[in-house]
């Protein structure tokens, strides 16, 4: 289903704009189909049990995995 909605935002949007159209775009999609998703969370990245870098996903979707337009 959010597979559906990057194709669907695509297919509207088409190319050349900068990644923060395509972004917000994609996240009116996600809302009006009612999957969850969190825009540019923060993220703690860990070497050997310790932090090593603090850092932001572009949009996680469904606790699953991060987009990025390009």
């Amino acid at each position: 289903m959010a597979m559906n909605s990057v194709i669907e935002m695509h297919k509207r949007l088409g190319f050349g704009f900068l990644e923060p159209v395509y972004g917000k775009a994609l996240c009116m999609v996600l809302q009006s189909r009612k999957i969850p998703f969190v825009f540019q969370p923060i993220i703690q990245i860990h070497f050997r049990g310790k932090e090593v870098h603090e850092g932001r996903l572009d949009l996680c979707i469904d606790k699953i995995f991060s987009y990025s337009p390009y």
